[in-house]
């Protein structure tokens, strides 16, 4: 598992559910259309990474790991398919869930859920 996947889980999902005031003070101020709507945290897949590589960059991350390029993104998109993403997020009480489908991909949005 990379680091930027757990940092995903842990810093960014996690930190929404718990309602940690300064990740939602900067999902607030995000201008990486990654926002907060109906007390779900909306995204696309894209966005979700961009805004994941800024705030773990300053969550002392491994800055190699989150500077990016595409095959990066792609990695990241495949974990979060590929690994029990769900699983972990009922643990804390959420879950992800398609908010509204799109034939392209990059333009689906997706929601982080209270259960």
């Amino acid at each position: 598992m990379s680091q930027l996947y757990d940092c995903v889980l842990q810093q960014i999902f996690k930190g929404f559910l718990t309602s940690n005031e300064q990740l939602l003070q900067q999902l607030a101020n995000s201008a990486a259309q990654i926002f907060i709507a109906n007390e779900c945290l909306v995204f696309t897949l894209p966005n979700l990474y961009g805004f994941a590589q800024a705030w773990c960059a300053t969550a002392e991350m491994n800055s190699a790991e989150t500077s990016s390029a595409e095959t990066k993104y792609v990695e990241f998109r495949k974990e979060l398919y590929s690994l029990p993403t769900n699983t972990r997020l009922r643990e804390w009480g959420g879950v992800v869930e398609i908010e509204k489908a799109s034939d392209v991909h990059e333009e689906t949005l997706y929601k982080l859920v209270r259960i």
